[in-house]
Protein backbone atom coordinates (compact mmCIF):
# COMPACT_ATOMS: atom_id res chain seq x y z
CA UNK A 1 0.00 0.00 0.00
CA UNK A 2 1.39 3.11 -0.57
CA UNK A 3 1.88 5.54 1.75
CA UNK A 4 0.80 9.34 1.71
CA UNK A 5 2.91 12.08 2.42
CA UNK A 6 2.27 13.74 5.95
CA UNK A 7 1.04 17.05 6.50
CA UNK A 8 4.58 18.53 7.19
CA UNK A 9 6.02 16.92 4.11
CA UNK A 10 3.42 18.54 2.34
CA UNK A 11 4.23 21.86 3.82
CA UNK A 12 7.69 21.59 3.68
CA UNK A 13 7.14 20.83 -0.57
CA UNK A 14 4.75 23.67 -0.50
CA UNK A 15 7.82 25.78 1.42
CA UNK A 16 10.41 24.57 -1.48
CA UNK A 17 8.42 25.73 -4.19
CA UNK A 18 7.19 29.33 -2.21
CA UNK A 19 10.80 29.96 -1.98
CA UNK A 20 11.03 29.36 -5.92
CA UNK A 21 8.39 32.04 -7.13
CA UNK A 22 9.39 35.58 -6.22
CA UNK A 23 12.54 35.65 -8.22
CA UNK A 24 10.45 33.52 -11.12
CA UNK A 25 8.07 36.42 -11.64
CA UNK A 26 10.55 39.18 -11.16
CA UNK A 27 10.97 41.79 -13.93
CA UNK A 28 13.18 40.46 -16.31
CA UNK A 29 15.07 42.86 -19.20
CA UNK A 30 14.05 40.56 -22.71
CA UNK A 31 16.10 43.26 -24.53
CA UNK A 32 19.23 42.42 -22.76
CA UNK A 33 21.18 39.29 -22.54
CA UNK A 34 17.94 37.36 -21.81
CA UNK A 35 16.63 37.80 -24.96
CA UNK A 36 19.72 36.58 -26.15
CA UNK A 37 19.54 33.46 -25.19
CA UNK A 38 15.88 33.18 -25.60
CA UNK A 39 16.56 33.57 -29.14
CA UNK A 40 19.79 31.07 -28.73
CA UNK A 41 17.60 28.42 -27.30
CA UNK A 42 15.35 28.92 -30.63
CA UNK A 43 17.31 29.11 -32.87
CA UNK A 44 18.91 25.10 -31.08
CA UNK A 45 15.30 24.26 -30.81
CA UNK A 46 14.61 24.77 -34.79
CA UNK A 47 17.72 22.68 -35.81
CA UNK A 48 20.42 25.67 -36.06
CA UNK A 49 24.14 24.43 -34.99
CA UNK A 50 25.12 26.08 -32.18
CA UNK A 51 29.36 27.59 -32.86
CA UNK A 52 28.41 27.72 -36.38
CA UNK A 53 25.16 28.96 -37.39
CA UNK A 54 24.73 31.00 -34.75
CA UNK A 55 27.36 32.89 -31.78
CA UNK A 56 27.12 30.84 -28.42
CA UNK A 57 30.33 31.53 -26.01
CA UNK A 58 29.56 28.70 -23.02
CA UNK A 59 30.10 24.79 -23.48
CA UNK A 60 27.09 23.07 -24.77
CA UNK A 61 24.84 22.55 -21.66
CA UNK A 62 23.62 25.63 -21.31
CA UNK A 63 21.93 26.08 -24.24
CA UNK A 64 20.73 22.01 -25.15
CA UNK A 65 18.56 22.23 -21.99
CA UNK A 66 16.11 25.57 -22.35
CA UNK A 67 16.67 24.16 -26.00
CA UNK A 68 15.07 20.98 -25.41
CA UNK A 69 12.65 22.76 -22.93
CA UNK A 70 11.51 24.84 -26.42
CA UNK A 71 11.04 21.58 -28.48
CA UNK A 72 8.92 19.31 -26.18
CA UNK A 73 6.68 22.57 -24.59
CA UNK A 74 6.96 24.54 -27.44
CA UNK A 75 8.58 27.75 -28.34
CA UNK A 76 7.32 30.13 -26.04
CA UNK A 77 8.45 32.51 -23.73
CA UNK A 78 6.23 29.75 -20.85
CA UNK A 79 8.54 27.00 -21.54
CA UNK A 80 11.66 28.79 -20.55
CA UNK A 81 9.67 30.46 -17.36
CA UNK A 82 8.91 26.23 -16.30
CA UNK A 83 12.69 25.56 -17.17
CA UNK A 84 13.81 28.35 -15.00
CA UNK A 85 10.97 27.56 -11.99
CA UNK A 86 11.90 23.64 -12.32
CA UNK A 87 15.92 24.42 -12.29
CA UNK A 88 15.33 26.81 -9.04
CA UNK A 89 13.00 24.27 -7.49
CA UNK A 90 15.84 21.26 -8.31
CA UNK A 91 18.28 23.51 -6.70
CA UNK A 92 16.57 24.20 -3.33
CA UNK A 93 15.32 20.58 -3.09
CA UNK A 94 19.12 19.54 -3.56
CA UNK A 95 20.58 22.38 -0.92
CA UNK A 96 17.67 20.45 1.68
CA UNK A 97 18.81 17.10 0.74
CA UNK A 98 22.49 18.06 1.38
CA UNK A 99 21.70 19.24 4.65
CA UNK A 100 19.41 16.65 5.51
CA UNK A 101 21.92 14.10 4.91
CA UNK A 102 24.94 16.05 6.86
CA UNK A 103 22.57 15.40 10.37
CA UNK A 104 20.61 18.70 10.22
CA UNK A 105 17.37 19.07 11.74
CA UNK A 106 14.36 19.65 9.11
CA UNK A 107 13.40 23.08 9.99
CA UNK A 108 17.36 24.25 10.23
CA UNK A 109 17.86 22.25 6.52
CA UNK A 110 14.40 24.57 5.44
CA UNK A 111 16.35 28.15 6.50
CA UNK A 112 19.75 27.18 5.19
CA UNK A 113 17.77 26.23 1.76
CA UNK A 114 15.97 29.99 1.55
CA UNK A 115 19.21 31.17 2.60
CA UNK A 116 21.24 29.62 0.10
CA UNK A 117 18.80 30.76 -2.35
CA UNK A 118 18.32 34.07 -1.34
CA UNK A 119 21.99 34.74 -1.45
CA UNK A 120 21.94 33.25 -5.09
CA UNK A 121 19.54 35.65 -6.25
CA UNK A 122 21.21 39.13 -4.72
CA UNK A 123 22.05 41.43 -7.80
CA UNK A 124 21.09 42.43 -10.95
CA UNK A 125 21.91 38.87 -12.66
CA UNK A 126 20.13 36.57 -10.70
CA UNK A 127 21.61 33.25 -10.18
CA UNK A 128 18.33 30.53 -10.29
CA UNK A 129 14.61 30.87 -10.60
CA UNK A 130 14.46 34.24 -13.00
CA UNK A 131 13.57 34.39 -16.75
CA UNK A 132 16.13 37.63 -16.22
CA UNK A 133 19.55 35.28 -14.92
CA UNK A 134 22.38 36.34 -16.86
CA UNK A 135 23.03 33.32 -18.98
CA UNK A 136 21.25 29.81 -18.12
CA UNK A 137 24.63 28.41 -17.92
CA UNK A 138 24.71 29.53 -14.04
CA UNK A 139 22.17 27.29 -12.53
CA UNK A 140 22.46 24.83 -14.65
CA UNK A 141 26.51 24.66 -13.75
CA UNK A 142 25.32 25.47 -10.18
CA UNK A 143 23.15 22.84 -10.16
CA UNK A 144 26.15 19.93 -11.40
CA UNK A 145 27.97 21.48 -8.16
CA UNK A 146 24.53 20.61 -5.93
CA UNK A 147 24.76 17.39 -7.80
CA UNK A 148 28.22 16.30 -7.20
CA UNK A 149 28.25 17.41 -3.30
CA UNK A 150 25.09 15.60 -2.88
CA UNK A 151 26.68 12.67 -4.16
CA UNK A 152 29.47 12.80 -2.26
CA UNK A 153 27.43 12.84 0.65
CA UNK A 154 25.64 9.96 -0.32
CA UNK A 155 28.37 8.13 -1.16
CA UNK A 156 29.94 8.78 2.65
CA UNK A 157 27.16 7.56 4.00
CA UNK A 158 26.70 4.30 2.48
CA UNK A 159 24.27 5.14 0.30
CA UNK A 160 26.60 3.58 -3.13
CA UNK A 161 24.31 3.27 -5.91
CA UNK A 162 22.91 7.10 -5.80
CA UNK A 163 26.26 8.23 -4.59
CA UNK A 164 27.57 7.21 -7.89
CA UNK A 165 25.39 8.30 -10.33
CA UNK A 166 24.94 11.49 -8.60
CA UNK A 167 28.78 11.90 -9.12
CA UNK A 168 29.28 10.55 -12.26
CA UNK A 169 25.97 12.77 -13.53
CA UNK A 170 27.20 16.39 -11.54
CA UNK A 171 30.96 16.01 -12.86
CA UNK A 172 29.30 16.00 -16.87
CA UNK A 173 27.06 18.46 -16.12
CA UNK A 174 29.64 20.86 -14.06
CA UNK A 175 32.31 20.61 -17.36
CA UNK A 176 29.61 21.27 -19.74
CA UNK A 177 27.86 24.40 -17.87
CA UNK A 178 30.88 27.12 -17.33
CA UNK A 179 34.94 26.36 -17.47
CA UNK A 180 34.44 27.97 -13.22
CA UNK A 181 31.80 25.49 -12.35
CA UNK A 182 34.41 22.59 -13.69
CA UNK A 183 37.29 23.90 -11.62
CA UNK A 184 35.21 24.09 -8.84
CA UNK A 185 33.68 20.77 -9.02
CA UNK A 186 37.47 19.21 -9.36
CA UNK A 187 38.95 21.95 -6.36
CA UNK A 188 36.09 20.33 -4.50
CA UNK A 189 37.20 16.45 -4.96
CA UNK A 190 41.00 18.13 -4.08
CA UNK A 191 40.16 19.32 -1.32
CA UNK A 192 37.87 16.08 -0.05
CA UNK A 193 41.22 14.25 -0.78
CA UNK A 194 43.55 16.39 1.56
CA UNK A 195 40.86 16.76 4.02
CA UNK A 196 40.04 12.94 3.72
CA UNK A 197 37.00 12.90 3.61
CA UNK A 198 37.16 11.12 0.27
CA UNK A 199 38.94 8.73 1.70
CA UNK A 200 36.84 8.06 4.56
CA UNK A 201 35.96 4.46 5.24
CA UNK A 202 32.52 3.76 5.23
CA UNK A 203 29.52 1.29 6.98
CA UNK A 204 31.46 -2.16 5.15
CA UNK A 205 35.11 -0.65 5.79
CA UNK A 206 35.94 -0.41 2.20
CA UNK A 207 37.92 3.27 1.38
CA UNK A 208 36.01 4.97 -1.35
CA UNK A 209 39.22 7.03 -2.72
CA UNK A 210 39.96 5.46 -5.21
CA UNK A 211 36.16 5.01 -6.28
CA UNK A 212 35.17 8.44 -6.52
CA UNK A 213 38.02 9.05 -8.64
CA UNK A 214 36.68 6.61 -11.49
CA UNK A 215 33.34 8.23 -11.07
CA UNK A 216 35.13 11.77 -11.38
CA UNK A 217 36.75 10.37 -14.69
CA UNK A 218 33.82 8.42 -15.93
CA UNK A 219 32.06 11.82 -15.52
CA UNK A 220 34.31 13.65 -17.54
CA UNK A 221 34.63 11.02 -20.27
CA UNK A 222 31.00 11.16 -20.37
CA UNK A 223 31.33 15.28 -21.08
CA UNK A 224 34.03 15.03 -23.29
CA UNK A 225 32.22 12.82 -25.56
CA UNK A 226 28.83 15.30 -25.88
CA UNK A 227 32.16 18.06 -26.48
CA UNK A 228 33.48 15.47 -29.25
CA UNK A 229 29.73 15.14 -31.23
CA UNK A 230 29.48 19.20 -30.81
CA UNK A 231 32.91 19.65 -32.40
CA UNK A 232 32.44 17.42 -35.14
CA UNK A 233 29.04 18.90 -35.98
CA UNK A 234 30.16 22.98 -35.57
CA UNK A 235 33.45 22.19 -36.43
CA UNK A 236 36.21 22.00 -33.63
CA UNK A 237 37.65 25.87 -34.08
CA UNK A 238 34.52 27.22 -34.08
CA UNK A 239 33.92 25.43 -30.80
CA UNK A 240 37.12 26.34 -28.86
CA UNK A 241 36.27 30.19 -30.24
CA UNK A 242 32.99 29.74 -28.96
CA UNK A 243 33.80 28.80 -26.14
CA UNK A 244 36.98 31.18 -25.75
CA UNK A 245 36.13 34.18 -27.54
CA UNK A 246 32.48 35.36 -26.92
CA UNK A 247 31.26 33.34 -29.42
CA UNK A 248 33.72 35.36 -32.75
CA UNK A 249 33.55 32.31 -34.89
CA UNK A 250 29.87 32.09 -35.97
CA UNK A 251 30.77 36.23 -36.93
CA UNK A 252 33.17 35.78 -39.56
Amino acid sequence: MTKLPTARQLLLVAGLIAICIPPLLARSDVYSNTGRWFYESWMLSSGHIPYSDFTWQYPPLGLMVPGLFLAVLGNSTVSLYIFTFLTALGTAVAVYKICRLHGLESRISFVWTAAFFGASNLGVSKMIGSVGVFTPTWPIGLGGILITILGASNLLTGKRNTGRLLIISGVAISLLSKPEFALATFALFALMTIFRLVGKRVENGSDIRHEALILVVIGSAIAFSIYAVTALLAGPGNLMEGIDGYGQSATR
